[in-house]
């Protein structure tokens, strides 16, 4: 009774370890041949789970390593948070732009950083009026000073949520929209440039009709003189025309 016994309360603890998701070991060599080929089976299956959990943990580790390589690449801050407020994860881009120190942030509570750079400060204030805003309106614009110039970038708060619709946390994005500012500015700039050079042919153009037109009695050279002053006015146009097209086709290509 002892040589069954002991076997078998061996494998229901082995069973139990494997239902606790933990290292089961391994079952001895038994006496009886029936409980040795249970054995051998159990130590088989203890084989393949122990490497279809290794197995999982590297593509586990692979995938968060893909995950943060990316995350790295990107040239917008983000910054992870959980359901408490913790920093899961942050890049180097919005450690820089905050003026924190990445290892030191990462495990504590955000809106509790020994920090008192004035674009940390400026991100609280902003986060907590976000939050009381609709979750497709969590989003605004602010300019910073950085890197010795004016920039300007979106924050976005996206609550993250399981399907069940337990939070899983926060991600907080902070998207550099400096180029598409200076984009604006450059074609404001080229609209007025185009408004004040086309003020003076047009002003030719129409003075030069208004005087073929009062006077009948003008001198055949007199005539001949505006109308080639209006010719030329005519050309300057066009040229600033085809000037703004090849502008316009080099900037969408």
């Amino acid at each position: 009774g002892w040589a069954l016994l002991t076997p078998l309360s061996e494998l229901t603890e082995a069973l139990h370890s494997v239902s606790q998701r933990k290292n089961p070991g391994r079952l001895p060599a038994q006496r009886f041949a029936e409980l040795d080929a249970v054995a051998r089976e159990f130590n088989h299956m203890a084989d393949k789970i122990e490497e279809y959990e290794k197995l999982s943990i590297e593509r586990i580790l692979y995938e968060k390593s893909k995950t943060e390589a990316i995350i790295e690449g990107l040239g917008d801050g983000i910054i992870l948070l959980n359901p408490e407020r913790v920093v899961s994860h942050l890049n180097q881009t919005a450690a820089t732009i905050l003026g924190v120190d990445r290892e030191d942030t990462l495990g504590s509570p955000f809106d509790d950083l020994s920090c008192n750079n004035p674009h940390y400060i400026r991100l609280l204030e902003v986060l907590q009026k976000l939050r009381k805003l609709p979750p497709d309106q969590q989003h605004t614009e602010v300019q910073l000073h950085f890197q010795d110039r004016d920039r300007f970038y979106v924050f976005k708060r996206v609550p993250l949520s399981q399907k069940d619709g337990h939070p899983l946390g926060v991600l907080i994005i902070l998207q550099d929209v400096t180029q598409v500012h200076e984009h604006h500015r450059a074609h404001a700039r080229l609209v007025s440039a185009l408004s004040v050079e086309l003020k003076e042919p047009l002003g030719d153009i129409a003075s030069s009709a208004e005087r073929l037109e009062a006077t009948d009695g003008t001198p055949p050279a007199t005539q001949h003189e505006l109308v080639e002053k209006i010719r030329q006015d005519c050309e300057r146009l066009k040229k600033m025309a085809d000037d703004l097209m090849n502008l316009v086709r080099r900037e969408t290509e």
